[in-house]
């Protein structure tokens, strides 16, 4: 059975087509209150199932076609601001909560789903500081002297250089042997990005699987809300780049390429801590510990109860949850009061089941 592509609608039909669901989900007053708070908050969040109740067709090209979509569904909010001001190219659609048959394990991921809408569920292993990232680069031709622009690639591993000084922005039109081109990054544009990588989540693995990851760009907005250990579902763009092998000749380029998953939206699957209601009656339970000799047994006998044994780092993982008491000492040295475990062992030791 061959796929087929679906044929996309001509761009002013697509922004139509989300204006028109916009307006009947009734999203603009969200809208309107964006732009209000910008830059603080430029995003709006659209729930898939709005989206495929409004309009099932096009809730099916963005499963399919989700760049050209979303920027359609974007342009659309622009336009219904009443006056556009700095923050109309800034507003972001971000859709949520997609289909069960949207959502891929890590390790499921193939060819088919590249440039296609997936949701990735997962714990977050790691994450890179917030950094700048070119987006649009400006060069200056040093023989015209004719400032233009390059675009960048955001899922792109590589920065692009210009091949020739282009006549299209008023350039001379030399190719790059002939001339050269300096950078002016005080002309440039950038976006906050941030890499993460999301590991598969231990209960989901078949017995002596290693747990695989996937790398994922967040940009804008959505870099720097994410911490290790932190379970969510990344929504996003399945983007390739080629591998690089160093050798004597330069870089050898492989025909294997690498995943990246570009960000659209994230969703947390954990309560945070100031979200936590707690009742009367809860309360009282928990100060009933208070004074018990044995309440340190009675919690790490709470931790993961269906593996047996392992005492001592299930009470280590404990005074971690827990942490400690900052302390200042007459001499004016500070002892941290979070606690720090370092777990290692061989594989298939529940080391990440603890975890």
């Amino acid at each position: 059975m061959v796929a087929v592509k679906r044929t996309l609608p001509a761009p002013p039909e697509l922004q139509g087509r989300w204006a028109s669901l916009l307006e009947e989900a009734g999203l603009r007053p969200e809208i309107l209150a964006l732009a209000d708070r910008f830059p603080e908050h430029r995003s709006l969040e659209v729930p898939f199932s709005v989206i495929d109740a409004a309009d099932t067709g096009l809730a099916d090209l963005l499963l399919e076609r989700p760049e050209e979509v979303i920027d359609a569904g974007r342009r659309a909010m622009r336009e219904l601001l009443p006056v556009a001001g700095p923050e109309a190219d800034s507003l972001r659609l971000r859709p949520v909560g997609l289909p069960p048959t949207a959502h891929r394990t890590v390790r499921a991921i193939r060819e088919a789903d590249l440039n296609h809408f997936i949701a990735v569920d997962g714990i977050v292993r790691r994450v890179t500081e917030v950094r700048p990232q070119i987006r649009d680069a400006v060069f200056q031709c040093l023989v015209c002297h004719v400032e233009f622009h390059e675009p960048q690639d955001d899922a792109s591993m590589v920065f692009r250089e210009p091949l020739e000084c282009p006549d299209s922005q008023g350039g001379c039109g030399r190719p790059a042997g002939r001339t050269r081109f300096r950078l002016l990054p005080e002309k440039s544009s950038y976006v906050d990005a941030q890499r993460i990588e999301i590991q598969e989540n231990p209960e989901s693995l078949r017995r002596g699987a290693h747990p695989q990851g996937l790398a994922t760009l967040l940009t804008e907005d959505l870099a720097g809300h994410v911490l290790p250990g932190n379970r969510v579902i990344l929504n996003g763009v399945v983007k390739s780049y080629q591998r690089g092998t160093a050798s004597r000749g330069g870089v050898v380029r492989n025909t294997t390429f690498d995943l990246l998953l570009q960000g659209v939206s994230v969703e947390s699957q954990q309560v945070e801590y100031e979200d936590i209601e707690i009742t009367p009656a809860d309360e009282q339970l928990i100060l009933g510990f208070r004074g018990d000799p044995t309440v340190i047994d009675k919690i790490v006998l709470s931790l993961a109860p269906t593996i047996r044994g392992m005492e001592q780092e299930k009470e280590a993982i404990a005074l971690q949850l827990f942490g400690g008491i900052e302390k200042r000492h007459s001499d004016g040295i500070r002892v941290r009061g979070d606690i720090h475990a370092l777990i290692v062992g061989d594989p298939g030791t529940a080391k990440s089941q603890l975890l």
